[in-house]
């Protein structure tokens, strides 16, 4: 996806879902949103029996030897390279009727999904500051001056946000087309200004017209300095991995809570994301925790007796079956930890093995994940 005009008909569907499934994990998560949607609506209702875990996961997908790959040589953790998003964070005026749903950062966006309180009436949107140089700044100065929260600003009809690290168009998740296909981005209503920083601000709204889009522009606020958190404090990661985005979920009911950190290996490639609900790209390693549900619990009782790490209830997979679909020589580690299940995936379990997994678990601390206010700092 390029644009957050790409997800509007699955938004309308879904517009209190979680991400869009482009991440290893997101959709196991995805579908244990939806169990405790139903659950609340109606008691004792179906749960689905397939997890799909994978991005282009091909369509025949081979057995693969389910015991851990023979460990490599642990090394020492990497250096904590962050996105290269601006260093700040974004407030939605309290009291408003608003929150944002979801935010996080993703290579050179900090970003944040706005949404009515409840089941309010109002429109939903984005928000999204960029480093300076991945928009056409050109553009947006040259569209009207307006003022929004006591600066300049400035309201355009239609931008075309870039197609930078464009990504195969989805509907509900699934992939079409060929794994390279790009879509050219369609134009969008954006009320757009500088912050102090350098960085573009961006706002968008899913429902069409001025009023909309500057009725969010209106709650927005930039503050510096970012509000990465997450119920978790990794000690060790398998070296020679960038930090390229994260995720969270902490502005509602605490069953509703999320958060997500993505690795990878690619160092200067430029990415960014205008897409909503936030999501993280896909990385060569996964970290995700959220609290546990009887959709997740359903699909661990299926693996057989767990292993115990840490006095934890655990599950190493790299198999497609029993209801989860693991990418092609990637894995899946799952542990239950107290109230909530963190998921590890890899994309590649030669480059980080069984026993990197099972480091970087042993040496990461949790809080509750179900209260934020626990959440800390997560990068060693």
């Amino acid at each position: 996806m390029t644009d957050i005009r790409d997800l509007e008909g699955v938004l309308a569907d879904h517009a209190s879902s979680a991400p869009d499934p482009e991440g290893m994990i997101e959709a196991t998560h995805a579908g244990a949103r939806r169990f405790r949607r139903r659950r609340r609506v109606i008691a004792g209702a179906g749960v689905a029996t397939t997890i799909a875990l994978g991005v282009l996961v091909p369509t025949v997908v081979p057995r693969l030897d389910d015991h851990p790959p023979a460990p490599k040589a642990a090394t020492g953790p990497p250096s904590s390279i962050g996105p290269d998003a601006p260093n700040v964070r974004i407030e939605i005026t309290a009291g408003s009727g608003y929150y944002r749903m979801t935010h996080g950062a993703v290579g050179s966006g900090v970003l944040a999904s706005i949404r009515p309180v409840g089941s309010g009436s109002g429109g939903s949107g984005d928000v999204g500051v960029y480093a300076a140089g991945i928009l056409d700044e050109a553009a947006l100065s040259a569209g009207e001056p307006i003022t929004v929260g006591g600066h300049r600003a400035y309201y355009l009809p239609q931008f075309r946000f870039p197609a930078a690290n464009p990504k195969p168009l989805r509907d509900g998740g699934l992939p079409q087309g060929p794994p390279n296909s790009v879509k050219t981005t369609p134009a969008s209503e954006v009320i757009a200004w500088r912050d102090p920083s350098g960085a573009w601000v961006t706002v968008t709204a899913f429902d069409r017209g001025r009023a909309a889009v500057r009725t969010l522009a209106d709650l927005v606020t930039v503050r510096p300095g970012s509000d990465l958190r997450a119920p978790y404090r990794l000690g060790y990661l398998p070296a020679g991995l960038r930090f390229e985005g994260w995720y969270a979920r902490t502005e509602e009911a605490a069953a509703e809570t999320d958060s997500e950190l993505a690795f990878t290996a690619e160092a200067g490639q430029p990415r960014w994301q205008a897409t909503s609900p936030v999501n993280v790209m896909p990385g060569l390693l996964d970290v995700r925790i959220m609290p546990r549900s009887g959709y997740l619990d359903g699909h661990t009782a299926e693996f057989g007796a767990p292993t115990s790490v840490a006095g934890h209830d655990t599950w190493y997979r790299t198999t497609s079956d029993k209801g989860v679909v693991v990418p092609e020589g990637g894995a899946l580690f799952f542990a239950n930890v107290g109230g909530c299940q963190v998921t590890i995936g890899v994309r590649d379990n030669t480059r980080i093995p069984y026993a990197e997994v099972l480091r970087t678990f042993e040496a990461t601390e949790f809080k509750d994940c179900q209260d934020p206010s626990t959440w800390v700092a997560p990068l060693p």
